[in-house]
């Protein structure tokens, strides 16, 4: 259409094909997408889960102060494993 619309008048004579090619058909490629879905979703509420998972711990905990603190010193070793990994990740 851009071609005939800049005055290539053979281009009108190019006839229209619609055309769709199975590359793979198998279930397991659909319930791998319903999967995805699910964890994508699930990951933006799991911040928020971890969070309220911890402030349950600290809460039903009987010392709440050593709860606080073993829970904060956890998540602060997390972000360095995690930290340390995505470095080393990056110079692979």
């Amino acid at each position: 259409e851009r071609l005939v619309a800049q005055g290539f008048e053979l281009a009108d004579r190019i006839p229209t094909i619609d055309r769709s090619f199975v590359l793979v058909e198998s279930e397991a490629i659909s319930r791998a997408q319903r999967v995805y879905v699910v964890l994508n979703a699930l990951g933006a509420w799991l911040p928020f889960i971890a969070v309220g998972l911890f402030a349950a711990g600290v809460y039903a905990a009987r010392n709440r102060r050593r709860a606080l603190l073993r829970g904060s010193l956890g998540v602060v070793a997390a972000m360095v494993v995690l930290g340390a990994g995505l470095a080393l990740a990056r110079t692979f």
